[in-house]
């Protein structure tokens, strides 16, 4: 699984490039990121040995990130409300891991937090439908267990999506008062 690493870093490559070098650059990167420099282990080895695994909804977002980033057409395909509603979800989620709320969301039973999870896919649909679209696969990819996570949480939210989401709402907003 530690080839899923090169997902989200050519997605932090597409966003800090200019449109001009992506194309390129992300091949190049693609390639050198999976090749073995160090001790016969690759970049994508190496962060893989530091960090957590990654969310099924973050492997979707950045996938559709990267594709969209490379096209001449340059939408937005998620609104700032969704994105800030996801970094509220998200950071609750968080904080709940590292117990510093008192409520306890991450740690629920699977019925509740399958229930919390459905809760978080309906409230964002009436904001965003594209991001409640890829929670809602997300999900579905609980129910096929296409990942050997055992909290539903996991499925949908880590803590790469929510820095990219952060970075994608700082950079919206400071476009956006120019």
């Amino acid at each position: 699984m530690h080839f899923l690493i090169t997902i989200p870093l050519l997605a932090l490559l597409c966003l800090v490039l200019p449109y001009k070098y992506r194309f390129l650059a992300v091949i190049i990167f693609a390639i050198l990121c999976n090749i073995p420099f160090f001790n016969h282990l690759s970049l994508c080895d190496i962060i893989f040995s530091f960090s957590a695994d990654f969310s099924l909804f973050s492997l979707i977002f950045f996938t559709l990130f990267i594709m969209q980033s490379l096209s001449k057409k340059q939408i937005c395909f998620i609104n700032q409300k969704g994105i800030l509603l996801y970094i509220i979800f998200s950071l609750c989620i968080f904080l709940s891991f590292l117990g510093l709320i008192p409520i306890e969301l991450y740690y629920l039973d699977a019925r509740y937090s399958i229930a919390l999870a459905f809760i978080i896919i309906v409230v964002m649909y009436f904001f965003d439908f594209i991001l409640a679209s890829l929670l809602a696969v997300s999900l579905l990819g609980y129910g096929l267990s296409l990942f050997d996570y055992s909290n539903t949480l996991d499925y949908l939210f880590d803590a790469p999506s929510l820095v990219l989401f952060t970075i994608l709402w700082l950079k919206q907003k400071l476009k956006w008062q120019k």
